[in-house]
């Protein structure tokens, strides 16, 4: 794709694509990245060929572009924007715990304060209703129209709510429909709703996808406090990748309850092999 823009062969602004790639939500930071090689790609491949042979000196530094307190810092925000600061600093007073009791144990490791600030937030921050009702409609979606169409265009969203859509026979998803203009003040609407997050008086609460969100949270914190009372250096490895376990649950509605339950799977092995004998714990990563 980023090669494609990058000759002229997309006629569509680079705002434009940078901001379908954040409302799909699905590895943004690696999408970023990737449109960006492409695009140096078709401008000057050596640097490309340059920094591929590099790479591969830094395999285990895959994130060096942020340290952890720019990680640990830039989703804090993003949890404030998401709903408020009392979720942010939920999130924050954990990686604290996590970070301490690390560096306790291994003088300079991150691997596990790494893993758990990238995944907890990614467990905390569902992308539910309110948070694409958020996205379409914080501004940034509609200045990327405007900068990419004159006029603005006729726009029409085409989604699935979950109280309205039916399930298309030949995929087993809910099926789409296109919303034009007047769906715009119900999305405002919907956005400041995030206050009902999780209440009992949230329309979306009691949907069996958000039910297993809201598990799959309390689980992780509980795993996390299992992995600060056993933590010690034979159970490294196998906390990091039981903290690593979010990063394995993608998709959504049908996708996404079939990866919670192959998450959940490789969880009961992971915890089972954090007080297991070394061998088997090594094993067990």
């Amino acid at each position: 794709l980023g090669a494609a823009y990058q000759a002229g062969l997309i006629p569509i602004s680079s705002t434009a694509i940078d901001q379908a790639i954040a409302l799909n939500g699905v590895s943004i930071e690696a999408n970023r990245k990737a449109l960006a090689i492409g695009r140096t790609l078709v401008a000057d491949e050596n640097a490309v060929l340059k920094m591929i042979r590099v790479g591969r000196h830094t395999q285990r530094h895959q994130h060096i572009s942020a340290s952890l307190e720019e990680v640990i810092e830039r989703r804090a925000e993003h949890l404030r924007v998401y709903q408020n600061e009392a979720l942010a600093n939920r999130y924050c007073e954990l990686i604290d715990r996590v970070c301490v009791a690390e560096s306790s144990l291994l003088a300079g490791s991150t691997a596990l304060s790494e893993a758990v600030a990238r995944n907890y937030h990614k467990v905390l921050a569902i992308k539910d209703e309110y948070e694409v009702a958020r996205l379409f409609t914080d501004g940034a979606f509609e200045r990327s129209l405007r900068q990419t169409f004159e006029d603005g265009g006729k726009v029409s969203l085409h989604l699935a709510p979950p109280l309205l859509s039916r399930i298309d026979p030949s995929t087993g998803r809910p099926k789409k429909r296109a919303f034009g203009p007047w769906v715009w003040p119900l999305l405002r609407v919907l956005a400041k709703g995030k206050v009902l997050r999780g209440t009992w008086f949230d329309p979306f609460s009691r949907l069996e996808e958000r039910r297993r969100e809201r598990r799959l949270i309390r689980d992780y914190e509980g795993d996390i406090g299992l992995i600060l009372e056993r933590l010690e250096p034979a159970s490294h490895g196998p906390a990091t990748a039981l903290a690593g376990i979010p990063e394995e649950i993608r998709g959504y509605g049908p996708v996404k309850m079939a990866a919670l339950d192959a998450a959940g799977r490789r969880r009961e092995s992971l915890i089972a092999a954090m007080t297991s004998p070394p061998a088997q714990a090594a094993a067990a990563q």
